[in-house]
């Protein structure tokens, strides 16, 4: 580095919780809007460093180091840790005490105060004027400004003409020389370019321009003129003042006009206040600057400490560190560095660097005013960090020489003010040491960058669980892990793919934050509704981690653009995306623009679930998410891990889903031991639709009389104390949908002056005096509406909102009392999400199903397996406003699920038109794009699927989505006959044996079709209907059942439980655990010789898991588990043999014979030949499965049996065997035994 100063930007600051708690009575004390705080969330840093020496700090350590510095710019600002709330409120509990609680898990501070020597008012009116900045010791504008200036003039007008006209201090507050790109960003032509002066507050934009001859050039005039109309349109006043004028003195009616209404505004009459009476005059007033500023600075001198440990300034292999702080106002140094070591302590332990810090000899130089003040840290921790810290005045002689690092921090100077020369700092370093120099900015800078390295590997066990609760408490103000979360993070942290299925209100969002913030990097998060990217991106923003965004149809194109724009440029920490979203080529390329310089650690699947329910129904991208990651979201080989997360998945879907995003293993999944919720008590009515609304009226006219409550309190907007509600209905039109009922019980509800809200993904439409339907709004405004309701329904402006399915996941929003079902949803799956968004502050609530049934001829009809999806189409059914609840759900069913008939067509057609003409005139392994039209919404939707279904047989290669255009471009390739058949098999292999892929080419004979080529797509539409569509429609089968069965909530919730904790193996494995019955064991493998289906394995190995938990030493279990292991479709060789092994030994240990013992192994092996034979290496697994029992039962009689697949290790057996006999006869025949 040069032997001059070093200029950046930095974003990193800390706000208490306490103050964010009391923003709004700070704000009404004061009589006015508190500034922004990202104000003091960007400093300006000179840095000096003549020897920089080469550093030697590990990639590792790097990596870390990068983790620390984006959790402090996680917000701008962010929360502090605890330690530092706690020790600033302890350095001001002499005059105000603020209670620190423990609110539904959360650390919480501020929520009570005690008021000691303070008056509240006047304490909250000083913390209120402590948010206005401004030095008051620096009294004289020419000597406090840096020379920065174009003119004398400029010099002037900043050192005299202001400080006549408008305010002594008011030079404090205006920016000069300010880049244009800064008020105006993206502006090409003039984004070089600065203003002269400019000051901005919450009411006031204004440029001050000085004027020089050159300006009365007719050129220049122009370019005037069109940089004046810019900045106007941005909002901004601009104010010409000729130079001339400041030269003789002829402002004065410019400005005086100017000065009367500048006068009125909040900051500059707060901040002439603050000049005239500093703050810290008193107790009260440096109290408050303490709470408000000191976070601020802690942050600062924290980003100064990891810097020197990057460049090597500071050497953690040293045993002690010298470091000099020069604070030019509030307290921090002595906070700032115990908490930054505490910090590092709980980061080096989970990522297993094990480095003694040394320890500290920090010198505080401190001015007159702040001398006495303190940062409120305890000596034991100073004692417990080995730092010794002595305090001294800026004036005294300093013999202290040689520190590694200096640090001068000042909060209420800003960065063109003066500072000391260099030689002032250099006395004190030492050759290789580092100055920082540190000051507040004028205006806000877009500075922050996510800090990217290489992904950590943590291994985290027990013992490290204290280390990861630090960071849970002091990132997210948590006290403890809830179930299930620890585990999640053990294996997301050690970056191993991870499907957790936590009950809804479970905390499943902190495990992908928490992992998101523990890693260097950006993380990208895919959820299927836009709703739940909102409520996601305003909760992060709330714990103030707002390096986060979302990217949707609901934004303006122009809202979109920017987002793009700051995610290529890494700006992001977390981003929410749709699954649509990957395969669009614009967010592609701003894809490869981030992974150029950042790893991607994370892609994070929310709501996992919709990969299976939504993904082959109208959703087909979620299908093409694991491929789309692993293809653009690499960055130099390593590939995102992928973390998917639900509330709810049955066995059956919770497969799909593994399969879909290609996570296998058991090990994979995270479970709690229970989905129950004792918090939600269920209810079930059974009506005919035509009594639907009545029923509805009923219940919420006893709702409040549940509570305790009058109607008029339990319907009212009270704050956090609101009884919010939910009515989720099938649709969004129509008599049964949101929009119609939700006008009905505004009416209702009229009494009690309820205000009532409807929600829907889909604008609702009326009918015209034509009877035609027309929507209620365009759709801009409607995206806005929803945008609005949803963030006024979180805030709890209004109780009650009639929503679609589109509200009906992961919104978090804890003081939902009841929810009421207009109907069932599809599945039970769907229920117990939306109900499950009752309820989350832990507290009883009411979830309430309004079921209508239909006639039994139509169930029978719907749910006959024989009856595929063409035939559905046929059945003739009532009326809409006569139909039950079953068949306004199969209404959505067939639309997804259109027939084969249908489908195949489609595809023909497709085919014939778009593609054979340009497939027949390419070459085998040929590749080529051609674009494809699509007319609207649901023509897209049918299209897209008929893209996806003819991916299955590797026609087509990849797809885009141009949503502006209408229109698909698809990549397809020209393949032999033979690779379309083989890519098809691949298919079919993730859901079949080995068997039955291997009868596809023979099955593929009996499709329809010209070429090979159609038979296999068609192939592929009918095994897509036979193997998704019947589940669906089995889905919707359960849940009425359950709502058709159920006597009452109880019987819904044992249901419930039933439905999600169990697979067809749960009941028997229980049975089996209670004894040691081999035949009931063989049952179970009688089960899968007669299942083709590849998943259940998979859920057999599930359910025995879960059941060994509590009988660990169970041999059934043991050897049930090892099978499981082995015929799963990724193999676990060593968990089969050593489970096997274990439950034959456990055997032995139970007293069988070794007659008994070899039956059993001998009947295992038979059972489980006629399995494996159906299955992908078929010798593999008998061998592994031989080879257990060799080594569990070393018998001569089983070697022989198993001779054929262990010859070696028979051998030995036998020959030992006949060993031991010969040696037996020895020493009775010949050894002499008389």
């Amino acid at each position: 580095m040069s032997s001059g100063f070093s200029y950046e930007y930095i974003s990193g600051g800390f706000y208490l919780d306490y103050l964010r708690n009391i923003k709004r009575e700070i704000a009404e004390s004061l009589g006015a809007e508190l500034p922004d705080l990202r104000l003091l969330s960007v400093f300006n840093v000179r840095k000096y460093n003549d020897n920089q020496i080469a550093t030697d700090v590990s990639s590792k350590v790097q990596s870390l180091l990068a983790v620390y510095k984006n959790l402090i710019n996680r917000g701008e600002p962010s929360l502090p840790s605890i330690l530092v709330e706690r020790s600033l409120l302890n350095a001001v509990s002499e005059y105000v005490q603020v209670g620190e609680k423990s609110e539904a898990g959360s650390i919480v501070f501020g929520l009570s105060t005690k008021y000691r020597k303070a008056d509240k008012e006047k304490w909250l009116k000083a913390l209120g004027k402590a948010h206005f900045v401004i030095d008051p010791r620096l009294r004289s504008a020419r000597d406090s400004l840096i020379n920065t200036f174009d003119s004398i003039e400029e010099k002037k007008f900043i050192t005299e003409v202001i400080t006549d006209y408008i305010g002594k201090h008011v030079w404090q507050l205006i920016e000069p020389q300010r880049p244009i790109e800064s008020i105006i960003p993206n502006n090409e032509e003039f984004h070089r370019q600065r203003v002269d002066f400019a000051y901005e507050s919450d009411k006031w934009k204004i440029v001050f321009e000085i004027d020089g001859l050159q300006h009365q050039n007719p050129d220049q005039k122009s370019l005037d003129r069109k940089r004046n109309s810019m900045l106007e349109e941005a909002g901004w006043n601009v104010i010409r003042i000729p130079a001339a004028d400041i030269r003789e003195g002829s402002t004065v009616s410019l400005l005086s006009k100017l000065r009367d209404s500048l006068y009125k505004d909040t900051l500059i009459s707060i901040t002439k206040e603050n000049n005239d009476k500093p703050l810290w005059k008193s107790d009260l007033g440096i109290y408050a600057l303490i709470l408000v500023l000191s976070p601020f600075a802690v942050a600062r001198m924290q980003w100064a400490l990891i810097d020197a440990l990057e460049n090597g300034s500071l050497d953690l292999s040293e045993d002690e560190w010298k470091i000099l702080v020069i604070e030019r106002d509030v307290p921090f140094a002595k906070l700032a560095l115990v908490d930054f070591f505490q910090h590092l302590m709980n980061l080096f332990d989970l990522g297993g660097i094990h480095y003694k810090l040394p320890k500290v000899k920090l010198t505080i130089l401190k001015t007159e005013e702040f001398l006495d003040a303190n940062d409120g840290v305890d000596d034991e921790f100073l004692t417990e960090h080995v730092i010794s810290a002595k305090t001294m005045l800026i004036d005294e002689a300093l013999s202290e020489r040689n520190v590694d690092i200096c640090l001068d921090v000042s909060i209420l100077q800003k960065e063109n003010f003066a500072i000391p020369g260099l030689n002032w700092y250099k006395q004190w370093l030492k050759p290789s040491g580092s100055l920082y120099i540190m000051r507040s900015v004028h205006s806000y800078k877009e500075v922050r960058r996510i800090a990217s390295t290489n992904p950590i590997r943590y291994e985290i066990n027990e013992s490290k669980k204290d280390s990861l609760r630090f960071f849970l408490q002091n990132i997210f103000r948590k006290e403890d892990f809830r179930e299930g979360q620890f585990e999640v993070l053990r294996r997301s942290l050690a970056l191993k793919p991870v499907i957790a299925l936590l009950p809804t209100g479970a905390g499943k969002s902190l495990c992908y934050q928490m992992s998101a913030l523990l890693q260097p990097g950006i993380t990208i998060v895919v959820d299927p509704l836009k709703t739940l990217m909102l409520d996601q991106a305003e909760n992060l923003k709330t714990m103030s981690i707002d390096n986060i965004e979302f990217i949707n149809s609901d934004q303006s194109a122009k809202e979109r653009e920017e987002v793009m724009r700051k995610f290529s440029q890494g700006k992001y920490k977390i981003i929410f995306v749709s699954p649509e979203r990957f395969q669009i080529g614009e967010f592609r390329s701003s894809l490869k623009s981030v992974t150029v310089s950042n790893v991607i650690p994370y892609l994070v699947i929310d709501e996992a679930h919709c990969v299976s329910e939504w993904g082959h129904d109208f959703r087909t991208s979620y299908l093409n998410l694991a491929r789309n990651a692993r293809r653009y979201c690499s960055h130099k080989g390593y590939e995102p891990v992928v973390l998917a997360l639900t509330g709810t998945a049955s066995y059956a879907v919770l497969s799909d889903v593994q399969r879909e995003i290609g996570v296998e293993g058991e090990d994979t999944k995270v479970q709690p031991e229970t989905f129950d919720r004792k918090e939600l008590h269920f209810h079930i009515e059974k009506v005919p639709s035509l009594r639907k609304r009545e029923k509805l009226y009923e219940i919420l006219k006893n709702l409040p009389k549940s509570f305790g409550k009058s109607p008029e309190d339990f319907f009212k907007a009270n704050g956090k104390d609101t009884c919010s509600g939910i009515i989720f209905v099938p649709h969004v039109n129509g008599e049964f949908g949101a929009y119609e009922l939700c006008g009905a019980l505004r009416s209702f509800l009229k009494e009690q002056k309820a205000r009532v809200e409807f929600f829907s993904g889909e604008v609702p439409k009326v009918r015209t005096f034509d009877y035609t339907k027309s929507p209620i709004m365009k759709r801009e405004e409607y995206d806005n509406y929803k945008r609005k309701i949803q963030l006024a329904f979180k805030n709890n402006e209004f109780p009650l909102l009639v929503a679609t399915k589109t509200f009906g996941m992961g919104i978090d929003k804890p003081n939902i009392r009841y929810t009421i079902h207009y109907g069932i949803p599809q599945s039970l799956e769907a229920f117990y999400q939306e109900a499950g968004r009752a309820g989350r502050d832990r507290k009883n609530a009411l979830c309430t199903i309004i079921f209508s049934d239909d006639p039994e001829y139509l169930i029978e009809q719907y749910f006959d397996i024989n009856n595929d999806a063409d035939k559905l189409n046929r059945i003739a059914e009532p009326s809409w406003s006569s139909r039950g609840d079953v068949s306004r759900m199969m209404y959505f069913h067939k639309n997804s699920f259109r027939g084969i008939r249908v489908e195949g067509k489609e595809i023909h057609d497709m085919l014939e038109k778009n593609i054979v003409p340009v497939l027949s005139k390419m070459h085998v392994g040929e590749y080529k794009k051609i674009n494809i039209p699509f007319s609207s919404n649901s023509d897209q939707i049918n299209k897209e699927k008929a893209i996806y279904r003819m991916s299955l047989v590797g026609l087509v290669d990849d797809y885009t989505i141009d949503y502006n255009g209408k229109s698909f471009e698809i990549e397809i390739c020209k393949r032999e006959d033979q690779e379309y058949v083989e890519i098809l098999k691949k298919y079919i292999g993730r859901y079949k044996t080995e068997e039955y892929v291997r009868k596809v080419p023979e099955l593929l004979q009996k499709e329809n079709g010209k070429n090979v080529l159609e038979k296999a797509i068609g192939f592929a539409i009918r095994f897509v209907y036979e193997e998704i569509e019947r589940k669906r429609r089995r889905a919707l089968e359960n849940m009425a059942e359950v709502a058709r069965t159920s006597k009452n909530g109880e019987e819904i919730r044992r249901a419930l439980l039933a439905y999600l904790e169990t697979s067809p193996f749960s009941a028997p494995l229980r049975e089996i655990a209670k004894k040691i019955d081999p035949e009931q064991w063989w049952s179970i493998l009688d089960l899968l010789e007669k299942d083709d289906n590849v998943d259940t394995p998979r859920q057999l190995l599930g359910s025995c898991m879960r059941v060994l938990e509590s009988n660990p030493d169970h041999p059934g279990l043991l050897i049930l588990t090892g099978v499981g292991n082995l015929l799963v479709t990724n193999v676990n060789e060593d968990t089969g043999y050593s489970s096997i092994k274990s439950g034959l030994e456990e055997l032995k240990a139970n007293g069988y014979s070794d007659e008994q013992l070899r039956d059993i192994a001998l009947e295992l092996f038979s059972k489980f030949y006629q399995i494996a034979k159906r299955h992908g290496n078929f010798d593999v697994r008998l061998k592994i499965v031989a080879e257990a029992i060799l080594d569990s039962l070393p018998h001569k009689i089983l070697a022989r049996k198993l001779y054929k697949y262990l010859p070696e290790k028979a051998s030995y057996i036998i020959l030992k065997s006949i060993t031991e006999k010969l040696k037996e006869f020895n020493n009775v025949f010949i050894g002499g035994e008389s």
